[in-house]
């Protein structure tokens, strides 16, 4: 009789591990609901909770990556890697160039002459605003210019002089070098938009930029 109802509790403990294993699913290590607050589904031989995160100690019950792996740290730490290396890489490509008249996403099928280069708009109707009033628009535009690799400097934006490469400011996403701290420190101690009129303005933007030759 003892025989007979060990063998029907063992029994009714393997039927409620199933069930576990089976609610987990794709949330990863079933073990986890038997956790404390503050602690992981692991390896440990004396707890299923410990702050590994390496492997669950029922077999199968994992998210795929390795035998008996619990999901949940691995799926959180894959999350973190995704976003981490999205960062990376927007930050490698630089700010976006924006549209000078709305400031909105640009749309490459949407373009001006400008300069003898193209200046991008999110759409038709910033183009008719923008050729009325050139001059409102005239330094995003060749902020633009220089953004999207149309332009490159040639000279300090204020007195037009060879550029040190130690003296930089970044002015509307683009870093920008000066021929010394004076003229660096002019455009440093100006608003947002003042230094953007500074640099990319008209007399700014002849004095230190060139469009690169078209191939």
């Amino acid at each position: 009789m003892t025989r007979t109802l060990l063998a029907l509790v063992s029994l009714a403990g393997l039927f409620v591990l199933a069930g576990m294993i089976s609610a987990g699913g794709s949330t990863g290590c079933p073990i986890k609901a038997m956790c404390s607050a503050g602690q992981s589904a692991g390896s440990s031989s004396e707890s299923p909770c410990c702050a590994d995160k390496d492997a669950c100690p029922v077999a199968g019950a994992g998210d795929g990556s390795g035998p008996g792996c619990c999901g949940g740290g691995h799926e959180a730490s894959a999350a973190t890697a995704t976003t981490v290396s999205a960062s990376k890489e927007k930050d490698k490509k630089g700010p976006e160039p924006k549209c000078p008249v709305m400031g909105g996403k640009i749309d490459k099928t949407v373009s001006a002459e400008h300069r003898g280069g193209k200046v991008y708009f999110c759409c038709a109707g910033c183009i008719e605003k923008f050729t009325k009033d050139k001059a409102k628009y005239e330094a995003k535009a060749n902020a633009q210019l220089v953004l999207t690799g149309q332009a490159r400097q040639k000279g300090c934006p204020l007195s037009g002089g060879k550029v040190d490469p130690a003296v930089k400011l970044e002015v509307d996403g683009v870093p920008v070098g000066f021929c010394c701290e004076g003229c660096q420190g002019k455009v440093k101690k100006a608003s947002a938009d003042k230094q953007r009129d500074m640099v990319f303005g008209e007399e700014g933007f002849e004095k230190a930029f060139a469009l690169k030759e078209k191939k």
